[in-house]
């Protein structure tokens, strides 16, 4: 079970991140909640009313943090998510 998703948006002229959304997602593993979360980012009946996000594009950022195994940063690309290393 992976928990606390981090949804980081990356601005109109792609200058720095800032933190739109931290909510817990359970998935499989990481492809299957950064599908869930890119869903539910964009169908605007879906978006968690405590977020302050908009619909997710390409170069936005999604922190995985799974406590004592880590955190994983990855970057919506045209083609597919990319892992991003920090």
């Amino acid at each position: 079970m992976l928990q606390f998703y981090t949804f980081w948006s990356s601005g109109i002229f792609r200058i720095g991140y800032r933190q739109v959304c931290r909510l817990t997602v359970t998935a499989a593993d990481h492809h299957e909640a950064l599908s869930i979360l890119y869903r539910m980012f964009n169908v605007a009946d879906l978006i968690p009313k405590n977020c302050q996000a908009r619909f997710m594009g390409t170069g936005d950022i999604v922190l995985i943090d799974e406590g004592r195994k880590g955190q994983t940063y990855y970057r919506l690309c045209p083609d597919d998510w990319k892992r991003v290393e920090r």
